[in-house]
């Protein structure tokens, strides 16, 4: 059996997305951020936890506590700008591919 040629579809989705395809690589790094950035809450959970136990400075934990509640919310707004990026770039996509199929598909 011979091998297979492996076919690029994400150079296919790029010439469909035309001026858009930027936003398509745009809107990955922001989704990437966000993951990333929905990990420190953890961390800082993990400072609030190690805070209480050691019995030191106990003000610091509505420090940690509200900075937590920052990232998540920051990361969701984040995560929220990467699904409009890429929305946006997979409407075009769409639509171009539907006006190249009827261009194809026409009998005139």
């Amino acid at each position: 059996m011979g091998k297979t040629e492996k076919y690029d579809h994400m150079k296919l989705i790029r010439k469909y997305a035309g001026g858009h395809k930027n936003l398509i690589t745009l809107g990955r790094c922001l989704a990437a951020v966000s993951a990333v950035m929905t990990l420190i809450p953890y961390y800082e959970l993990w400072r609030i936890i190690r805070c209480a136990v050691e019995g030191e400075n106990l003000n610091d934990i509505k420090v940690y506590a509200w900075s937590a509640v920052a990232l998540v919310i920051g990361a969701l707004l984040v995560y929220i700008l990467a699904l409009f990026c890429t929305h946006i770039a997979a409407f075009r996509v769409q639509a171009n591919m539907r006006s190249s199929l009827m261009f194809f598909a026409s009998p005139f």
